[in-house]
């Protein structure tokens, strides 16, 4: 076999196995973003063909380092940022926006009264999540199937996935 005829066979034999391997390419899908403190926050997910690989946030550095590092602590806190997770994720995972919020002086209880940022992932709208008053404390009847604690803010808050 000559050297011309050996290379045709060995890319004919490459393709075949290329074709035979085809993986779905994964895809990056942008969310919402918002400026905090300077810099872009964004929502974004990874999507592989008809699976869900990874939901996510993304806080630039500059958005933390930026943070006033002096403000009253605030009750209850204001999202410096209330981002919508990309639909496609939003379909696989339930997962319907994410919040973040600068805490500068803290919040109940003792262990939280520090500066800090929280961040929330919620299955929930963001109209649905501010409509939480806290004076119907029970349980919700329906809840995904997960492990779900209440927030430990004096018996109100939302209720945490873990």
């Amino acid at each position: 076999m000559s050297g011309a005829s050996r290379i045709i066979v060995a890319a004919l034999f490459a393709l075949a196995v290329g074709a035979c391997s085809r993986e779905a390419p994964v895809v990056e899908v942008k969310g919402a973003c918002a400026e905090v403190h300077h810099a872009q926050v964004c929502t974004w997910a990874k999507i592989q063909g008809d699976a869900l690989l990874e939901v996510s946030a993304v806080v630039p550095a500059a958005s933390v380092e930026n943070a006033p590092a002096q403000e009253p602590m605030v009750w209850p806190p204001v999202a410096v940022a209330v981002l919508d997770i990309p639909e496609a994720a939003r379909q696989k995972s339930g997962l319907v926006h994410f919040t973040m919020y600068w805490e500068p002086g803290g919040h109940p209880p003792g262990a939280y009264l520090t500066p800090h940022f929280d961040f929330h992932f919620y299955m929930i709208s963001p109209a649905e999540s501010k409509a939480i008053d806290c004076i119907d404390l029970t349980k919700p009847a329906a809840l995904p199937a997960a492990s779900f604690e209440r927030s430990r803010l004096k018996g109100c808050g939302p209720w945490h996935w873990r």
